[in-house]
């Protein structure tokens, strides 16, 4: 009975000190972007932001407020940028925090802003690109990118009883966490050479195609795209987006593509990935892609073989059963009797021999240098 006495007693405090809090607040935004230009935080024009986060005020007791403001905090990668900004509710806000019948509702737009807004007086001390500026980090990327730099954002926001930043809070700590990943280049690797240079044969069954970039998450989908030729001639490798036809398209989550595909014998095929990217410009109608170049290549059921001095490498090479070795082997590409093992020339029995040794082993990794 005293055991249950104590617990009653705990739930009481515990509802006591929650009614204490006037206030629910609640932030929710895009959790992923993949770049937001750093002249999008615009202080003076803030309707030209995007909007990141939007921030709801339930007022969920009859408890009724003359003043409340609000602490803004902004960390990228754990290190604060901004640090417990305040705002002033203006009487417009007030009046609604007030009622409990409906929330307040207030974006980004309306913090980030240099003259406030109809919801907050403007900021102490006032928020603008120079305080995004202060880490020499943060500041090192923007000036060499115009790009926030990729990391972790975590704003985090409580209502206060007055412009101090330790006063009595009247709300919860609300805290949105947002992921930048900005975007590189895609680099195609084979198979065919990138538009414009001489164009190769390829005989593959499959053709492997494969590539290389800085995306490793499911908001990057990589787009798989192949046109198709029947003459050379008809390749306007100025706008083969729209020339030729279109072949096979396949939406991808890993930078490879194996699959047997009906290929016409003398036929040119174009190939290329996109990515589709949601920026600081997304929420305003655009629809940012980023493309590599189309690489180029003509499909034939066989391939003229190519004497060497050193064939007998060749089986073992296809051995290995590399898929960029193969395309090699197809491009014709043959050794040329210069091998060299940990930065020392060897010969070419001596590089058959360690061929065969990865052959033997249970698992090897391949690095094309040149």
């Amino acid at each position: 009975m005293k055991k249950t006495l104590i617990i009653l007693i705990l739930i009481i405090s515990c509802n006591l000190m929650a009614q204490k809090v006037p206030f629910d607040l609640n932030l929710t935004g895009n959790p992923f972007y993949n770049s937001i230009r750093a002249a999008s935080i615009d202080v003076d024009n803030p309707n030209n932001q995007p909007i990141i986060f939007t921030v709801r005020v339930a007022n969920q007791s009859n408890r009724k407020v003359d003043e409340a403001y609000m602490s803004f905090t902004l960390k990228w990668n754990g290190n604060i940028i901004i640090n417990k900004s305040i705002s002033s509710f203006k009487d417009y806000s007030l009046n609604v925090l007030n009622n409990t019948s409906s929330p307040l509702i207030f974006t980004n737009r309306d913090i980030i802003n240099d003259n406030g807004s109809q919801y907050l007086s403007a900021a102490t001390p006032s928020i603008s690109l120079n305080d995004f500026l202060n880490n020499p980090h943060f500041k090192s990327a923007i000036m060499n990118t115009g790009l926030f730099p990729d990391g972790v954002y975590e704003f985090i926001m409580q209502i206060k009883s007055s412009n101090n930043p330790n006063s009595t809070p009247l709300s919860n700590e609300a805290i949105y966490v947002m992921n930048i990943h900005n975007v590189s280049n895609i680099v195609l690797i084979t198979p065919g050479v990138q538009a414009g240079q001489p164009i190769p044969n390829i005989s593959q069954r499959p053709v492997v195609y494969s590539w290389s970039a800085n995306i490793s998450n499911p908001a990057n989908p990589y787009i798989f795209e192949i046109r198709e030729f029947a003459q050379e001639s008809s390749i306007n490798i100025n706008n083969i987006a729209n020339s030729g036809r279109l072949f096979y398209q396949e939406t991808k989550t890993s930078p490879i593509f194996n699959e047997n595909l009906e290929y016409i014998e003398n036929n040119y095929y174009a190939w290329r990935v996109s990515v589709p990217l949601t920026t600081d410009q997304s929420q305003f109608g655009g629809t940012p892609m980023r493309h590599s170049p189309w690489y180029i290549y003509k499909f034939v059921s066989s391939t003229t073989n190519i004497p060497s001095p050193y064939a007998n490498l060749m089986p073992q090479l296809e051995a290995l059963q590399s898929p960029v070795v193969n395309q090699l082997i197809n491009q014709f590409f043959v050794p040329t009797g210069t091998f060299y093992h940990d930065n020392n020339k060897i010969n070419a029995s001596q590089a058959l021999t360690i061929i065969q040794q990865i052959l033997n082993s249970q698992s090897h990794v391949i690095e094309i240098i040149d």
